[in-house]
């Protein structure tokens, strides 16, 4: 199964050579904002 050409693109022009590649750099970012959101209350609490 191919991937979808937006993923495609984003290699591209990410430079990566994998869809492992990809799926790594998803996952950091899923959990990077994850991790904001849930500690941006105890931060920006009054």
């Amino acid at each position: 199964m191919a991937a979808p050409q937006w993923v495609e693109r984003l290699k591209k022009r990410w430079g990566l050579t994998s869809n492992w590649d990809f799926a790594v750099i998803f996952t950091v970012f899923a959990v990077t904002g994850t991790t904001t959101a849930f500690s941006k209350r105890y931060f920006l609490s009054g």
